[in-house]
Formats: structure tokens, C-alpha cells, sequence
């Protein structure tokens, strides 16, 4: 899984669409869980389609709604904050657990600096779903509520998330970046959900060498299991300021593992 990527100051502008056919017509921010969205380039190629989820009793939980659905993000009520594979899926790390990244949630006062609880990073080169994907997908992607215009390298799309006081606002988050929800969580808090654009920095190094660690280590076990099919991968990783981070990207299971 990734470890760290490192990034500068740069920004590029940002556009959002939403769903008409949903009714009543989508508004921005969305203030209501569930809150779905999708990340797509101007040639029509999209990420996976995700949802964020906020409980009754004040969880939030960030997963994938179309693959990839072993794993989930979970920002307890508790602080304790996790990636970790379901109890469903019944899928173990290497050291027996489920459990990929854990952390506590980011702690915000009107003097401190905005970190995110953890962020969704989409680079326009993972993003590979095709229309006839999502139209063989169509009870998943017809209740879609966002697509958010992907920006190309060097430049990566980012939907971050923020647990934050009722009081509190977003006024000091770089810009240009637009709400896509402001959604009640536990009492006294909200979860902010930005999409924004960044720079690349080294990420593209970082999941490249990602790649070629899963094709040395299971290379072979997948091509015999999955030849000729696509897979997708969720990786995970901190960001040099300190905050957690999730990609997926497509692997095309091909000869060459063997």
C-alpha cells in the first residue's frame, strides 16, 4: 500500500455536476446522508462510485458502492478512526486482522489549522470505468447524486472529510473548492465533505511502486485466479501532513504475472 505522498502549493479550478433525474433536484452542499458521488474525466472516463454514510447515532462510513466493497472507512463517534476490511467479506491483512490504517480524529478550534479526518484522492489516470460499465451498473450509478470533473496530472481530484464543530466553518480550506455536503453527525458536530483539486507531487511514483510490490508478491496467484480480467485495487496510505489517504486504481490481470 502506498506510505506518503508529498504535494506543493498549486491549484486548478474545480466543476461539479449533479443529478437531475434524482428527486427531488440534487442542491448543493447535500445535507442529508446518504451522499453519493463520482469522480470523471472530460472523455467520459469515471472512478468507481462511492457513498458516505452518517448512522443515527452519529457514525460515518465512506465505502465504495460498485466494487471494492471489502473494504469501508469508519469515522467513529469515539474519535477512533479506521480503513479496514468488513466483517462480511471475512478478508484478513498479513498480520491477521482487519485492519489497514487506524488514527484518531483531528481535533479543530477557530485557531487551528483544517485537517481532514481523511481524504479520497483521485488521479485522472485511475479513473477507468467506461459508460457500458456503468450502464451494466445501472441501480448503482442511476441514484449517483455528483460527478465531480476530474483534473488531469499534474493536478489530482480530492473529496477530503471533516468532523467539526456545528459553529465552526470552512472559510480557511484552500481554494478553489466546493461543499459537496455539510451532513449533521453525532450532537454538536458535522461532517464537511470538500472536493478540491492539488497537486499530483509524487503520487504516481508512490502507486507505481505499489503495483510492481503487489505483481512481485501475488502477481501469480492473481493471474491464475483472474487472467484476462480487471481488478480493483483500494490502496491506502498518510500523507506527509500526517492525514490519511485512499486511492482505488484498475489492475488488468494479464500474461506477464506468470
Amino acid at each position: 500500500m502506498p506510505s506518503s505522498y508529498d504535494c506543493s502549493e498549486e491549484r486548478q479550478e474545480l466543476a461539479l455536476f449533479v443529478n437531475q433525474k434524482i428527486h427531488p433536484i440534487v442542491q448543493l452542499p447535500i445535507r442529508k446522508s446518504p451522499l453519493r458521488f463520482a469522480v470523471m474525466r472530460k472523455n467520459g472516463l469515471s472512478s468507481n462510485a462511492w457513498g458516505v454514510y452518517v448512522d443515527n447515532s452519529g457514525e460515518v462510513y465512506i465505502a465504495c458502492r460498485d466494487s471494492a466493497r471489502e473494504v469501508k472507512v469508519s469515522l467513529h463517534k469515539s474519535g477512533q478512526q479506521h480503513i479496514a476490511f468488513t466483517k462480511e467479506s471475512g478478508i484478513r491483512t498479513m498480520e491477521g486482522n482487519r485492519f489497514w490504517n487506524q488514527w484518531t480524529e483531528p481535533h479543530h478550534s477557530s485557531s487551528s489549522p483544517l485537517i481532514p479526518s481523511f481524504k479520497l484522492v483521485f488521479p485522472s489516470w485511475t479513473l477507468g470505468l467506461t459508460y457500458d460499465d456503468r450502464k451494466s451498473n445501472s441501480k448503482i450509478w442511476d441514484k449517483n447524486q455528483i460527478i465531480v470533473e476530474s483534473s488531469d496530472s499534474p493536478f489530482v481530484t480530492q473529496v477530503s472529510f471533516f468532523m467539526m464543530d456545528e459553529h465552526l466553518t470552512m472559510s480557511s480550506i484552500e481554494v478553489p473548492s466546493y461543499p459537496l455536503g455539510v451532513i449533521p453527525a453525532r450532537p454538536g458536530k458535522k461532517l464537511w465533505i470538500i472536493a478540491h483539486h492539488g497537486p499530483e507531487g509524487n503520487l504516481r511514483e508512490v502507486v507505481t511502486d505499489t503495483i510492481n510490490h503487489i505483481d512481485r508478491t501475488v502477481g501469480k496467484k492473481l493471474f491464475h485466479e483472474h487472467a484476462g480480467t480487471v481488478l480493483t485495487a483500494s490502496m491506502a496510505g498518510a500523507h506527509d501532513d500526517g492525514y490519511p489517504y485512499m486511492l482505488t486504481a484498475l489492475l488488468e490481470v494479464h500474461s506477464s504475472a506468470t
